[in-house]
């Protein structure tokens, strides 16, 4: 499996803050996944963040009628290093 996403409103950059503004704004990884109940496991074999390489990204979902509900685990985010813990709730409707 892979997963990108990124902010919205993002737009090109040249300087070093706008780039590094991009980074902190948008996230990757692909790898072999497996489902248990209502976890998905996902072993990462490529990431926008090397610290995410060769780890297991563990992944809670719902389904909720037409919307699948999407939570991660609270963890340090690597994008805002010393900022303490984050977690990311994704929520997809399902298009007919």
């Amino acid at each position: 499996m892979m997963a990108v996403a990124e902010a919205t409103g993002r737009k090109r950059g040249s300087t070093d803050a706008e780039l590094a503004a991009l980074y902190r704004s948008t996230f990757a990884y692909a790898g072999t996944y497996r489902v248990d109940g209502n976890t998905w496991t996902t072993k990462v074999d490529a990431s926008w963040s090397p610290t995410l390489r060769e780890v297991e990204q563990k992944r809670f979902y719902t389904l909720d009628g037409d919307q699948l509900h999407v939570t991660t685990s609270w963890a340090p985010d690597p994008r805002l290093p010393g900022k303490g813990d984050a977690r990311q709730v994704l929520v997809w409707q399902k298009v007919e």
